[in-house]
């Protein structure tokens, strides 16, 4: 058993035969450009602006998305040895900048209900957002990769030891708390 995810056993026979066609990432990799109005979401920031409530255009993304995979579960879902699972969370991989560094910038999650509203969500970002640009040390997922990093050899055998253990579901969930690649989604905010 996963730590991040149910095994499905009753899905669609195509969407379980997909994963052995397409076993590997950009076998499956899906893109689409979506051109999304900007005035209306512009407006809905304004007026909550006016009511005292700061909201940030990347909240009304992630609270979109998170909406969604509340109304559409398959977009929370993963494969992995040709196997799909049901993520048990909702978490987003996002990329700070520290303060004052333009070049030196941290990876770690944010965790969020699925009945998390557009205030939670934005509360959720900003709290991240400040809690990683101003901690000086490192997270738990730059010292996981320091660690990995720390002698010759290290690097090869410990991320095939941690994608072994991931591909049987024996990976330890405080690995994939610290684990950028473990997600439902994974943004990017250049605006942090």
């Amino acid at each position: 058993m996963r730590a991040d995810g149910k095994r499905l056993r009753n899905t669609d026979p195509m969407y379980t035969v997909a994963a052995y066609v397409m076993n590997k990432r950009v076998d499956s990799m899906n893109m689409v450009t979506l051109d999304i109005p900007y005035d209306p979401i512009q407006n809905y920031l304004n007026e909550k602006r006016k009511q005292g409530i700061a909201i940030s255009h990347l909240g009304v993304i992630i609270a979109a998305y998170l909406r969604t995979a509340a109304e559409f579960p398959l977009l929370n879902r993963f494969i992995m040895n040709c196997k799909p699972y049901a993520r048990n969370e909702f978490c987003v991989a996002m990329v700070v900048l520290k303060s004052g560094e333009m070049d030196n910038g941290t990876m770690s999650k944010m965790y969020f209900k699925m009945t998390d509203t557009i205030f939670d969500v934005n509360g959720k970002i900003n709290e991240y957002v400040s809690d990683n640009r101003e901690v000086p040390e490192k997270n738990g997922t730059e010292k996981m990769i320091k660690i990995l990093l720390g002698a010759p050899g290290v690097l090869r055998v410990g991320v095939g030891l941690f994608k072994f253990m991931d591909k049987h579901g024996l990976l330890p969930k405080k690995v994939i708390d610290m684990s950028p690649f473990h997600n439902s989604l994974c943004i990017s905010n250049l605006a942090s």
